[in-house]
């Protein structure tokens, strides 16, 4: 955690760069989820 509070520090865009790749890992991640539970509820509405 320290050393990324140095490399924001020293070098911004590294930091900005970093919280745009991990909150977009995290909506890629969430719309997976999303799709499979789409899918699972269809399947069980289907039945």
């Amino acid at each position: 955690m320290i050393l990324f509070a140095m490399l924001v520090i020293f070098n911004p865009a590294i930091g900005a760069m970093t919280i745009v790749l991990w909150t977009a890992f995290a909506f890629i991640i969430a719309g997976i989820f999303n799709s499979l539970l789409a899918f699972r509820l269809k399947a069980a509405h289907d039945v």
